[in-house]
């Protein structure tokens, strides 16, 4: 009697244990969800719906952060600030549906870039034909290599739908942080290089 007592005792703390593995599981499963959810909903909160690039508020956010680690480690950072020639052209001589797959054949290819390239890349959509690249750990030099890539990647790409046939093309500032530079400062200098590539 004490045996089948002891047995039938173990069976249900067996039970018990398996029931409470179960539980642990679910709420495992519950959590693995929820959180790939919320990483979904952060990415769509910080993507251009249109050319599938990060938008200006991750933009901002992204330069802010290295700009901070800059002046705590010294760790350098480049941006390259891109801005179509011909887009206005494009858009008002066919229309905002033809403006609109530029944009997306622009993000793509950017990204085919982002792909390829060996180090990090945040490739960001800033205006209507306003981009930006944040290039973390970057010096100056390499900075200019992307750019030449860039450039040459829609040399080679021209854009090609409903019988249009164009290359879009951009003017560039690139530029890396200095010492007892502020953040305003860099992007200023930076936006001036790019208008003064307008101008050329």
């Amino acid at each position: 009697m004490i045996i089948s007592i002891v047995f039938a005792g173990h069976l249900g703390f067996l039970r018990i244990s398996a029931w409470i593995s179960k539980l642990f599981k679910r709420k495992e499963k519950k959590e693995i969800e929820m959180a790939q959810q919320i990483h979904k909903l952060n990415e769509k909160i910080n993507e251009d719906a249109l050319s599938k690039l990060k938008n200006a508020r991750y933009a901002k956010r992204r330069y802010r952060y290295l700009y901070q680690q800059f002046i705590k480690e010294y760790i350098p950072f480049s941006i390259i600030l891109l801005d179509s020639d011909n887009f206005k052209q494009v858009n008002d001589e066919f229309g905002h549906m033809i403006g609109d797959l530029v944009i997306k054949y622009i993000g793509k290819i950017l990204l085919s870039i982002k792909e390829t390239y060996k180090n990090e890349l945040n490739i960001c959509r800033i205006g209507g034909d306003e981009f930006l690249v944040i290039l973390p750990s970057t010096t100056i030099k390499d900075a200019k290599d992307v750019a030449f890539m860039i450039k040459e990647a829609f040399e080679q790409r021209p854009f090609c739908e409903n019988e249009i046939l164009t290359n879009i093309t951009f003017s560039m500032g690139v530029g890396e942080i200095q010492l007892n530079e502020t953040l305003e400062d860099f992007l200023h200098r930076v936006d001036t290089h790019l208008y003064r590539a307008k101008r050329n």
